[in-house]
C-alpha cells in the first residue's frame, strides 16, 4: 500500500504503465551540396555530388537536384552522366551521394571548358531544410588539341592553284576534328 502526495491510498498490484510524450524541439536540419572535386577530366573521370545535414535526423531525407541549364555550358548525355537525381540520406546518416561522370568526345572545346551545374530542387518531406549552397558547379576539363587547317582551292584538294587576273577561286578552310568554339583562320597571298 501506498500512500501518493495527494493523500489517497493506491492498493493497486501487478504492472503499471503510463504514457510519457516526449515534444522534440530540436530545429530541422539544414542540407546543402558539395562536391568531392570542382574539375574533373573528360575521359570518363568522375567526382561525387553529396547532400549533408547539419545534424542527423531519425528519418530518411530525400533531396531532389536538377542541372542548371542554360547556366552549365556542358550538355547531358553528350558531355556527362548523373547517376541519379534523388540523393537519399539515410536515417541517422548526415550525408549520401551520387555520381558525377565525365563523357570522352572529340569535340575541342577550346579554353573554355564546359561546367555542369547542380542545384537542389527541393527536399521531399518536412524533416529538413536546403540552405547555401543549393548548388555546385563543376568543370569538365578538354582533353582535345586543337584541330588543325588544311586549305584547298577550289572544290578539290589542291593546295596550289594558279588563277587568271579577273577568275575567281574558292578557298575551303577544312578542320581535321569538330570545334565547339570558333576557329579563325587568317591568310596571307604571295603574289
Amino acid at each position: 500500500t501506498d500512500t501518493g502526495a495527494n493523500g489517497v491510498e493506491d492498493t493497486s498490484s501487478g504492472q503499471q504503465s503510463k504514457t510519457l510524450t516526449i515534444q522534440d524541439n530540436d530545429p530541422k536540419p539544414t542540407v546543402t551540396l558539395e562536391f568531392g572535386t570542382n574539375s574533373i577530366g573528360e575521359a570518363a573521370s568522375s567526382t561525387s555530388i553529396t547532400a549533408r545535414l547539419s545534424v542527423a535526423s531519425s528519418f530518411e531525407i530525400q533531396v531532389n537536384v536538377k542541372l542548371d541549364s542554360p547556366e552549365g555550358t556542358a550538355t547531358n548525355i553528350n558531355d556527362y552522366k548523373l547517376s541519379a537525381t534523388t540523393i537519399t540520406i539515410p536515417a541517422l546518416s548526415t550525408s549520401a551521394s551520387i555520381t558525377l561522370t565525365a563523357v570522352e568526345d572529340d569535340v575541342f572545346e577550346g579554353s573554355t571548358d564546359e561546367t555542369v551545374i547542380i542545384t537542389i530542387t527541393s527536399v521531399l518531406n518536412e524533416f529538413a531544410t536546403a540552405t547555401s549552397p543549393v548548388s555546385v558547379t563543376v568543370k569538365i576539363d578538354d582533353n582535345e588539341a586543337a584541330p588543325t587547317v588544311t586549305l584547298s582551292f577550289g572544290t578539290g584538294s589542291a593546295t596550289t592553284t594558279t588563277v587568271v587576273e579577273g577568275q575567281i577561286t574558292d578557298v575551303t578552310a577544312r578542320l581535321s576534328g569538330e570545334a565547339f568554339v570558333p576557329i579563325t583562320v587568317t591568310m596571307s597571298v604571295d603574289s
